[in-house]
C-alpha cells in the first residue's frame, strides 16, 4: 500500500486535530475517520452525496457523545456535600454531649487562659479523627510544631461550596456562634437541658468562605458575625459549571446551617437581623415567627458570568473539516460532472487519499 504526500500530511492534520479534541483517544478516532474514508472511497460504484450527508451526520452524533458537557459538581450536589459534612459534625458533638454530660467548649485554655486549641479538636474521637486525636498533644497549642503536622490532614471541615477551600487545605469552612446566650459559651458547660428554646430551633454551626482559619485554631465567630451572615450577602461562594463549548461562573446566595439536634438546612437568608439572633439563642423565650425567612423563588444560584471557550470552539470546528475534507471532491463531481464523467469510473480516492 504506497500514500502521496497529500495523503500524509491529511493524516498528520486529522491526528494533530484529534488529539487536541479528544486528547488520548484522537488516536482511535483518527484511526477510525481515515480507515473509513480509505475504504469509502475505494468502492467500485460511485457512492452518492446522500451517502455522504449520513455519514456526516453519523460523525456529528459520535462527535455530542464523546465530547460531552465536562459535568462539574452543582449547586444541589455541593450543598448535599456540604450538608453531609455538617451532619456528621452534628453527630460527633452529640456523642461527645452523651460521653461528657455536655457540649464542648468553644476552645480550650491552660492554666493561664491563653487559647489552645478549638472545639473541634475535642470531637476529633467521634469525626474518625481517631488517628490525629492520638497523636495530638492536648497540652500544646494548635500551632505548636508538633500540632502543626495536622493541620492539612483532615479535610471534613472544608466545604465543597467554597470555590476555594481546595487551595486552602487545613483551613475550616464550618464555625460555632460563640456568645453569652448561645450554645458555645466560654464561661459555662451548656447540656442539653439548658437549650429551652428547643434544639431544632437552635443554629449551632454555620458555614462560611475561606477566611484564614485553620480548623484546630480557637476561632469562630460571634453572635452578631453570625447575624450578619445570615442576612446579608454570600462572599467567597462562588464557583464554574464546567461545560466543554460553554461555562458558567454562579454565586451560592442561599447558605448552610446546622442545629443542635443534628439536623442541617439549606437556608434562604433572614429577613431581619432579630429573626437570625432569636435562631442563634438557646434561652431568649422568644416565639418563632411563621414566615422567619425572606419570601423568594430563586433557585439559590446566582449567574455571574458566561465563558465561551473559543479555543475548543474552533478546535472541533477545524476537526470536522478534516473529517469532511474528503467529500468534497465527490459532491463536486455530483455537482458539476464533467463531460467524461458517464465514460470513466470516478477515482474521489486519488485526490485525497491513495492506498
Amino acid at each position: 500500500m504506497t500514500f502521496r504526500l497529500v495523503t500524509v500530511l491529511y493524516l498528520f492534520a486529522l491526528l494533530a486535530a484529534s488529539l487536541a479534541v479528544f486528547g488520548a483517544w484522537g488516536i482511535v478516532w483518527a484511526g477510525l475517520v481515515f480507515v473509513f474514508w480509505s475504504a469509502w472511497m475505494g468502492k467500485p460504484k460511485p457512492t452518492t452525496i446522500g451517502e455522504g450527508c449520513v455519514m456526516a451526520m453519523v460523525v456529528l452524533v459520535l462527535l455530542v457523545l464523546l465530547v460531552p458537557a465536562v459535568q462539574h459538581a452543582h449547586e444541589p450536589s455541593r450543598s448535599g456535600l456540604s450538608l453531609n459534612s455538617l451532619k456528621q459534625i452534628e453527630l460527633a458533638l452529640l456523642n461527645y454531649h452523651d460521653a461528657n454530660k455536655h457540649f464542648p467548649p468553644p476552645y480550650v485554655t491552660d492554666d493561664e487562659g491563653n487559647k489552645l486549641y478549638s472545639w473541634r479538636v475535642l470531637i476529633l474521637p467521634y469525626v474518625e479523627g481517631d488517628t490525629i486525636h492520638k497523636r495530638f498533644h492536648y497540652d500544646e497549642p494548635w500551632d505548636s510544631p508538633h500540632n502543626k503536622q495536622f493541620l492539612t490532614e483532615m479535610d471534613l471541615f472544608s466545604s465543597p461550596r467554597v470555590s476555594n477551600s481546595e487551595d486552602a487545605p487545613g483551613m475550616t469552612n464550618y464555625v460555632a456562634v460563640v456568645g453569652p446566650e448561645t450554645m458555645w459559651q466560654p464561661d459555662k458547660k451548656v447540656s442539653l437541658r439548658d437549650i429551652t428554646d428547643g434544639t431544632s430551633n437552635t443554629i449551632n454551626l454555620l458555614e462560611i468562605a475561606c477566611n484564614d482559619v485553620y480548623w484546630s485554631e480557637p476561632v469562630d465567630v460571634t453572635t452578631d458575625q453570625a447575624v450578619r451572615l445570615l442576612t446579608g450577602r454570600l462572599d467567597g461562594f462562588e464557583f464554574v459549571r464546567e461545560g466543554y463549548f460553554v461555562s458558567e461562573r454562579v454565586r451560592l446566595s442561599w447558605r448552610c446551617a446546622a442545629y443542635v439536634d443534628g439536623h442541617c438546612e439549606v437556608m434562604r437568608p433572614f429577613t431581619l437581623e432579630d429573626q437570625a439572633r432569636t435562631r442563634l439563642t438557646i434561652a431568649d423565650g422568644e416565639p418563632e415567627a411563621d414566615e422567619y425567612l425572606e419570601t423568594t423563588t430563586d433557585s439559590g444560584v446566582e449567574h455571574i458570568e458566561t465563558i465561551i471557550h473559543w479555543d475548543r470552539v474552533w478546535g472541533v470546528a477545524v476537526w470536522l473539516a478534516l473529517v469532511l475534507l474528503p467529500a468534497v471532491p465527490a459532491a463536486r463531481r455530483k455537482i458539476w460532472p464533467s463531460e467524461d464523467a458517464v465514460e470513466e469510473q470516478p477515482q474521489v480516492l486519488e485526490e485525497i487519499l491513495e492506498h
